[in-house]
């Protein structure tokens, strides 16, 4: 569905254009982050007793399950989990203060 004006897509598709790819890039992971924010709070209302690693499991469901078969949503899911809780207590237990890197080559849906 489309509603917008083609006056107004044309407009905006200008605006778009006229910047650099750097500020396209910074404005998509602002949108990103905006709508992260926004089902964060809706899974929140709904399950407020939420791990900081299960809703990284949750946000999965929110933005990519309806993609994946159920076997392999619980699967993902679950790894997701799993990799996060890991980092948690890898920072918490180490003292590390950044993030490790989501190892995502690990993860086989046919396991």
């Amino acid at each position: 569905m489309n509603d917008t004006h083609p006056k107004i897509c044309e407009i905006l598709e200008k605006m778009l254009t006229t910047r650099s790819g750097e500020e396209r890039l910074i404005m998509g992971c602002s949108m990103h982050e905006f709508a992260q924010e926004i089902a964060a709070s809706s899974i929140k209302e709904r399950k407020n007793e939420l791990s900081e690693a299960q809703m990284t499991g949750e946000l999965f469901l929110c933005f990519y399950g309806p993609e994946f078969d159920p076997v392999s949503r619980s699967k993902i899911y679950n790894f997701l989990v799993k990799q996060k809780e890991a980092r948690i207590g890898s920072l918490f237990g180490s003292g590390l203060c950044h993030k490790e890197p989501l190892r995502l080559a690990s993860f086989n849906c046919k396991q």
